[in-house]
C-alpha cells in the first residue's frame, strides 16, 4: 500500500525539486521509504533513485518523473523499493495496492523463463507480468491496485485501476503535460496550473454527498474509473481509455437450494480472507458488531493460528452503540477487542476528519472510521474490514423497500390511479413532497426515482447558480440504468458502480492511509462479487430483510437473535455534535456569511433552509448541515494551498 505520483511534460521539463515536494504530499500513504525515476522519453534515458534525490548528468533535461511513497507490507527488503524497473530498463513501475495471488502468477512467470531479484515482492510480479502479457496481465490479477508503467521503447505510459475501485487514481491531461496521483492534492499543487471548483461536481456533491467518477471536485482533474486502463502515447500526446472488466448481469444461476449457495459463498469468502491474511507485518480487523464484520471475524479466527486483535468504535448514545453484539462475537471467536469511544471530545477534532480528504465527502461513519484507524496506528499495519457486504448481498433496507416500491408501482399502473395521486398531493400538503413524486411509478423509471427519494434534489437549489434540472446530475449513471427497472439487482449494480467505490471505498482508503494503514476488504474480491451477482434475489432478500445467505452462515454460530436484529448501521451522532459543547466551533464557518462557502452557495437560501445557520440547532437536516460543514472546511484548505502556491511563485519570480 503506497502513494504514487507522476508527470510527463510534452514540451517543457520537470523541475525535480518541486515534483519531489508534490510527491511528499503523499508521505502519509507510505512513510517507510520513497523513490523517483526521472527520464527523457525522447532520448529514452532514465535514472532511478531511492530515498534520495536522483543524480542527473550535466546537460540532461528530464521531461518525465515517476514517484512513489512506500508502506511496507509484503517483502520488507530494500530490493522491493519503487520505482521498480525490469533488468533491461524497458519498463518502470510505480504501484499502489496488493496482488494477493502473486505467488501463483510468479510460478507461471518462472516457468516462462523469468528471473526475480526479490524474494516475494508482489510489485516485481506485477512488473514482470506486464512485461510478459502487456495489458492482458490485468485479467490475471486478484487484488486491489492502481499503477503506472512507463514503456521506454514504445514511449508510452500505461495506467490501470482495480475492478471494484478500491485504490484511487486521478489524472490531469492538458495541452503540455500529463499528471497522475493517488490523491488530488499533488496534482492541484502544480504552481503553473490554476484549478477551480467544478460547478457540476459541486452540485453532485450537494445532491449525493460525494463526487462520482470520472469527475472530481476540481475542474480539469478526473478519476480513472474502476475496471479501466489507459494508454498515453507521449509522442502523439493522445490518451485512450478502455474497460477491461464488468459484471455480466445475464449470468444468473437459478439453482433453488439456498444451502448450496451458502456453501459456495462461504468457500469463496474463505479464499478471499486467506488471501488477505498474507502479510509480513501485524494484522488486525474492525469489528462493528454487524453481520459483515462479524462474519469476517469468524473466518479470520478459523484461518489464523494466533489470536487476532480487533478494533471497535462505540458511542455513548445507546441508539448508536453495538458494543453488546461486538463483545458477543469477540468472546465467541476468541478475539482481543480494543474499543474506541466516539464521544463529544472527538467532535472537537472535526477538522482532522475532513482534512484527510482530498475532495468533499460527507460520510457519516467517516469520523468513527478515522478514530479506529488512529487507535490501530502503531499496533498494526493491516486491517481487514467488512466493507461491501451490504452492497453485494442486499443488506440495506433500501433494497427491500425498492422491491416493495416496484411492486406498488405495478399495482398503481393496473389501477390507473395517477389522477388520484395528484388529488392526494393537493389535498394533503404536509406529505405533498413525497406524493408528488409517486406518479413516476407509472413511468417505470424506478431506479432514477429511487435516487430522488433518497437524495434530496432540492439541496442543489442552495447554489448561487443552481442547475436547471437536477436529474441531469445523474447523467453519469445513464448507461447503468439500461436494465430491468424493477430488479433489486439493478440497484445493487448501480451502487457497485457508484456508491461503493466513490463513497464506501473512498472513505476506507483515505481514513486508513491517513494513519499509514492498509485497509483490506474480503468482500471486494472480484471472484466473490461475480458469484454474489449470480445468486437469485429470492435467496438474497425476504420479508426479514437482505443478506439471507450471509445470515445463514453466521446464525449457526450465534443464533437467530444475533443475525435478525434490526440493523443500526455505522453512523455518526450528528445530533449530539450539533447541540454539544463543540457545536459553536463546528458551525462557526457555515454561520459566517463572508466564508468562502458562500462564494458558491447563497447564504440566505441556506439560512432559510437550515435553522442552525442563524439560531440553535433544532434537530432538522443533520446530514445536509454536516455536508456543508465538510464543504466549508475543504474550501478553506484549498484556498490556503492556493495562497501558498501564489507566494511561492512570487518568491521565485522576484529572484
Amino acid at each position: 500500500m503506497c502513494g504514487i505520483y507522476g508527470e510527463v511534460h510534452f514540451d517543457g521539463r520537470v523541475d525535480i525539486d518541486e515534483s519531489i515536494q508534490r510527491l511528499h504530499r503523499l508521505r502519509h500513504r507510505g512513510p517507510d521509504g520513497w523513490g523517483v525515476a526521472v527520464g527523457d522519453f525522447r532520448s529514452k534515458s532514465t535514472t532511478v533513485a531511492h530515498n534520495r534525490e536522483p543524480e542527473v548528468p550535466a546537460g540532461f533535461i528530464p521531461n518525465l518523473l515517476l514517484g512513489h511513497h512506500r508502506l511496507t507490507i509484503i517483502d520488507l527488503s530494500d530490493s522491493a523499493l519503487q520505482p521498480m524497473s525490469t533488468q533491461d530498463e524497458e519498463y518502470h513501475l510505480v504501484f499502489n495496492g496488493e496482488i494477493y495471488n502473486h505467488a501463483e502468477i510468479k510460478k507461471d512467470l518462472l516457468s516462462r523463463g523469468h528471473t526475480f531479484r526479490t524474494d516475494h515482492s508482489d510489485t516485481e510480479v506485477l512488473l514482470l507480468a506486464f512485461a510478459e502479457w502487456g495489458e492482458q496481465c490485468l485479467q490475471r490479477l486478484r487484488g486491489m491496485f492502481a499503477f503506472a508503467i512507463y514503456c521506454r521503447t514504445a514511449k508510452k505510459l500505461f495506467i490501470a485501476r482495480d475492478r471494484i475501485g478500491q485504490k484511487p487514481l486521478c489524472f490531469q491531461f492538458t495541452r503540455d503535460r500529463f499528471t497522475f496521483a493517488s490523491e488530488l492534492w499533488p496534482i492541484a499543487a502544480q504552481p503553473d496550473i490554476d484549478v477551480d471548483i467544478d460547478r457540476g461536481a459541486l452540485a453532485q456533491y450537494l445532491l449525493l454527498g460525494y463526487v462520482p467518477h470520472p469527475a472530481t471536485i476540481l475542474s480539469g482533474i478526473q478519476k480513472l474509473e474502476p475496471g479501466h486502463f489507459a494508454w498515453i502515447d507521449l509522442d502523439a500526446r493522445q490518451m485512450s481509455r478502455h474497460k477491461y472488466w464488468d459484471l455480466d448481469l445475464s449470468d444468473l444461476d437459478s439453482r433453488p437450494d439456498r444451502r448450496e449457495w451458502e456453501h459456495l459463498v462461504r468457500a469463496e469468502l474463505e479464499t478471499s480472507v486467506r488471501y488477505r491474511l498474507i502479510a509480513d507485518v501485524p494484522l488486525g480487523l474492525f469489528l462493528s458488531g454487524g453481520i459483515d464484520s462479524t462474519l469476517i471475524t469468524k473466518l479470520v479466527s478459523e484461518a489464523s493460528s494466533t489470536q487476532t486483535r480487533a478494533y471497535h468504535a462505540d458511542f455513548r448514545q445507546k441508539n448508536f452503540s453495538e458494543r453488546e453484539w461486538s463483545e458477543v462475537a469477540a468472546m465467541h471467536y476468541h478475539i482481543d477487542m480494543r474499543t474506541t469511544m466516539i464521544d463529544l471530545e472527538a467532535a472537537r477534532r472535526y477538522e482532522e476528519f475532513i482534512d484527510v480528504l482530498d475532495e468533499p465527502f460527507d460520510g457519516g461513519s467517516s469520523p468513527a472510521s478515522y478514530e479506529m484507524f488512529r487507535r490501530a496506528s502503531g499496533e498494526t499495519k493491516v486491517i481487514l474490514t467488512g466493507d461491501g457486504g451490504d452492497e453485494l448481498f442486499a443488506g440495506y433496507d433500501r433494497y427491500y423497500q425498492f422491491q416493495q416500491r416496484a411492486a406498488l408501482g405495478k399495482t398503481l399502473r393496473k389501477a390507473r390511479l395517477s389522477g388520484l395521486l395528484e388529488l392526494l398531493g393537493r389535498a394533503f400538503q404536509p406529505v405533498h413532497r413525497h406524493i408528488k413524486r409517486l406518479p413516476s411509478l407509472f413511468t417505470d423509471e424506478h431506479v432514477l426515482d429511487y435516487l430522488a427519494l433518497h437524495n434530496d434534489p432540492t439541496a442543489v437549489s442552495l447554489l448561487n447558480e443552481p442547475p436547471g434540472d437536477w436529474r441531469a446530475l445523474f447523467g453519469f449513471m445513464g448507461p447503468l440504468l439500461d436494465m430491468q427497472p424493477t430488479s433489486i439487482r439493478a440497484l445493487q449494480y448501480l451502487e457497485l458502480k457508484t456508491t461503493l467505490p466513490c463513497r464506501m471505498l473512498f472513505k476506507l482508503d483515505r481514513n486508513s492511509m491517513a494513519w499509514s494503514i492498509e485497509g483490506r476488504s474480503p468482500f471486494m474480491d472480484h471472484k466473490l462479487v461475480e458469484l454474489a451477482f449470480r445468486i437469485p434475489e429470492t435467496h438474497t432478500v425476504d420479508f426479514r430483510g437482505g443478506k439471507r445467505v450471509l445470515k445463514d452462515i453466521l446464525r449457526r454460530d450465534l443464533g437467530n437473535r444475533y443475525v435478525y436484529r434490526r440493523k443500526k448501521g455505522f453512523g455518526n451522532p450528528l445530533d449530539y455534535w450539533f447541540t454539544g459543547a463543540a457545536a459553536p466551533q463546528i458551525l462557526a464557518t457555515v454561520r459566517d456569511p463572508d466564508a468562502l462557502l458562500y462564494e458558491y452557495l447563497d447564504f440566505d437560501r441556506v439560512a432559510s433552509r437550515i435553522t442552525a445557520i442563524k439560531t440553535e440547532y433544532d434537530g432538522s437536516q443533520p446530514r445536509l448541515l454536516w455536508r456543508l460543514v465538510v464543504l466549508a472546511r475543504y474550501l478553506e484548505r484549498l484556498h490556503s494551498m492556493r495562497k501558498a502556491q501564489a507566494s511561492s511563485c512570487s518568491s521565485r519570480y522576484a529572484h
